[in-house]
C-alpha cells in the first residue's frame, strides 16, 4: 500500500511513516464509523489525539524497517573465481597427464657412466653381468614371461626420438641381429649423445613388447628394454 500524498510504500501502517498522512483504509474506516466533513478529511492529522500520534523514535524505527532497493550484485568476483577454477583444473589434468606418460621413468641419477634413470642398487660391472642375452623371437612370443629380466644387445641405431612434452626419456628403434627393438633411456645432463648409426651394447630391463608406429601408418609390436647402461662401442 502507498501514500495517498508522498507516494511512499507505507505496507499495512495506518499512517505513513515518511509523512505521517493517515492510509486511504485509515480514512475509509474513520469515514464508515465517523462520518467526517469535508473539510475535515482534507485536513491534517491531530496529532494531540494519542492515537494519532507516532512519535519521532517510532518514525525513526518505521522508517529503518521500510526496505530499500539492493544495488544489483557486482558478478566480476565470480567470473575470477570461475575463471581460477577453469585454470587451476586444467593445470592438475597436465601435471596427471605427464605423470602417467613418463611416471614408469626414474629421476634417481645413476652413480658413474651412462646410466639410466633406473635406481643403482648395485654397481655398473655387477649390473651389466646380471644381464642376459634372450633371442628376439622369444620374447616376442612370450612378452609376460621376460618382463622385468635384466637383458642385454648390440646393435645399431636406427632412429632417434627425442622425449615429448611430457617424458624425460630419449627412445631409440635398434637393429641387433636383422631385428628391431625398442628402447627408452634417461639420458642424464652432460653426457654423450647417442645418434642413429652409432653402435651400441644396451643393458636394461625388458618391458615386453611395445607397439610402434610406422611411416606409412602400419603397427608392429616388437621387444622392448628400458636402458639402465648404454656403452658405445
Amino acid at each position: 500500500m502507498y501514500c495517498v500524498k508522498c507516494g511512499s510504500d507505507i505496507g499495512y501502517f495506518a499512517f505513513c511513516p515518511n509523512c505521517g498522512t493517515p492510509s486511504a483504509k485509515q480514512k475509509d474506516s474513520a469515514q464508515g464509523t465517523n462520518p467526517m466533513s469535508a473539510k475535515q478529511i482534507g485536513a491534517k492529522p491531530d496529532y494531540s489525539n494519542s492515537s494519532n500520534y507516532i512519535n519521532p523514535s517510532t518514525m525513526q524505527y518505521l522508517n529503518n524497517r521500510v526496505p530499500q532497493h539492493s544495488k544489483t550484485k557486482n558478478n566480476s568476483w565470480i567470473i575470477l573465481l570461475v575463471v581460477v577454477s577453469v585454470v587451476a583444473a586444467l593445470f592438475m589434468l597436465v601435471v596427471r597427464t605427464g605423470t602417467e606418460t613418463g611416471g614408469t621413468q626414474s629421476t634417481t641419477k645413476p652413480s658413474s657412466g651412462m646410466s639410466s634413470g633406473v635406481t643403482a642398487a648395485i654397481s655398473e660391472e655387477s649390473y651389466k653381468n646380471s644381464c642376459e642375452s634372450v633371442k628376439y623371437e622369444d620374447i616376442a612370443r612370450n612378452p609376460d614371461k621376460y618382463k622385468g629380466k635384466n637383458i642385454f644387445i648390440t646393435g645399431k641405431v636406427l632412429q632417434v626420438l627425442e622425449p615429448s612434452l611430457f617424458e624425460t626419456a630419449h627412445s631409440y628403434r635398434i637393429r641387433a641381429n636383422g631385428k628391431e627393438w625398442y628402447v627408452t633411456y634417461e639420458l642424464e645432463e652432460g653426457q654423450d649423445r647417442i645418434l642413429a648409426d652409432d653402435s651400441v651394447t644396451i643393458y636394461g630391463q625388458c618391458t615386453g613388447v611395445t607397439t610402434v608406429t610406422r611411416v606409412l601408418g602400419s603397427k608392429d609390436s616388437v621387444p622392448s628394454i628400458n636402458a639402465k647402461y648404454i656403452d658405445i662401442d
